[in-house]
C-alpha cells in the first residue's frame, strides 16, 4: 500500500500516503521497510535506485530512536543516517551541507523546529530529497 501510494500507483492525485493508528501496530517499522525499499530498488533500465536522499522529519525527542530504529531492524551499516539531534547552530548547517551536497549520507533524520529553520539550506540544493517521511 505505501510503496504503491509513494510511486504514484494508486487512483488518485497525489503521491503518498498517511499512516494513522494507534501506537504499537508498527508504523514506524513500516516506514523504515519503505525507506530500504526505496533505497536500494530501482524501477528503472540505468538500475538507479528510486530514492537517493530522505528525510526523517519528528518531534526533537525522538530523533535518536528513530536512527536506533534504522540499526534495529536493518542492521549495523545497512544504510547510512545522519541524526541531528542538539548541536549548535554551526554544527547543524554544516551537516545539513553535508547531506544536501554530498553522497555520504543516505537518511537525514532532523526534528521539526531544525527543518523549519534551515528548510532553504537544503532546498537550495537540487534533488536534496526524493523521500520526506513525518513523524
Amino acid at each position: 500500500f505505501m510503496y504503491d501510494c509513494v510511486m504514484g500507483l494508486k487512483d488518485f492525485g497525489g503521491n503518498g500516503c498517511i499512516l494513522a493508528d494507534d501506537m504499537g501496530l508498527g508504523k514506524t517499522l513500516q516506514s523504515v521497510c519503505l525507506i530500504y525499499t526505496m533505497l536500494k530498488t530501482s524501477i528503472t533500465a540505468n538500475g538507479e535506485a528510486r530514492a537517493k536522499r530522505v528525510i526523517v522529519v519528528c518531534p526533537c525527542s525522538l530523533v535518536k530512536n528513530w536512527e536506533n530504529e534504522f540499526v534495529k531492524w536493518l542492521g549495523p551499516g545497512a544504510v547510512r543516517t545522519l541524526a541531528l539531534a542538539e548541536s549548535d547552530r554551526k554544527t547543524t548547517e554544516s551537516n545539513l551541507d553535508s547531506f544536501a551536497k554530498t553522497k555520504i549520507f543516505q537518511i537525514l533524520i532532523c526534528s521539526y523546529e531544525c527543518l523549519r529553520t534551515h528548510v532553504g539550506r537544503l532546498t537550495k540544493y537540487k534533488d536534496c530529497c526524493d523521500l520526506l517521511v513525518c513523524d
